[in-house]
């Protein structure tokens, strides 16, 4: 690609999430909705910059209306970094649905969900989706922002968005429980 002789822009993206049938924030958000205990697998420190899918559009036509960025890469993430134990607790307090979470080996709970699949029962994640969840994921966002014009919604707005289509008559309003921690 470098060596071609065409105007090109690569834009890198860290998770993107809020298209229908998303793989990741989607079954994530659905999984929280279903279940009053969620396992947090593996080390839930390493952080997570997950980005709306219309935010990736802007940038992509930004990059097409801005000659100045052909020749040149970007990551696109959104705009705050968080760790997966973060994200599934916003998950919960923005569905109210509390929600008891539960730390787990990442090998032990791929196998578990092997293990449910030979038996029949589809769970909404996978093995491959929990690897995808468990890895860190953070960017910087300065040359995207600088270059493109790059202003990303915060997860808060995105989630909301995201929930508001998938359970219409569900949304939360202020005030509701917050998940509840198996660990300090």
């Amino acid at each position: 690609m470098r060596d071609s002789k065409l105007a090109w822009t690569l834009l890198r993206a860290t998770v993107t999430y809020g298209a229908p049938g998303d793989h990741t924030l989607e079954r994530l958000i659905r999984w929280v909705h279903r279940s009053p205990v969620t396992f947090v697998p593996g080390a839930s420190a390493l952080l997570q910059q997950p980005v709306h899918v219309d935010d990736v559009v802007s940038a992509i036509v930004a990059a097409i209306e801005r000659p100045a960025t052909a020749g040149r890469a970007y990551d696109l993430g959104g705009a705050e970094a968080l760790s997966l134990r973060d994200l599934i607790a916003l998950c919960a307090k923005m569905l109210g649905h509390p929600v008891l979470l539960v730390p787990a080996p990442v090998d032990g709970f791929r196998a578990l969900i092997r293990a449910a699949r030979r038996v029949g029962l589809q769970l909404p994640l996978t093995p491959e989706l929990v690897q995808r969840l468990v890895e860190g994921r953070t960017v910087d966002l300065g040359p995207a922002m600088r270059d493109l014009g790059f202003m990303p919604r915060g997860i808060e707005v995105g989630l909301r968005r995201e929930i508001d289509l998938l359970f219409p008559r569900t949304g939360t309003a202020p005030g509701l429980p917050r998940p509840v921690d198996a660990l300090p």
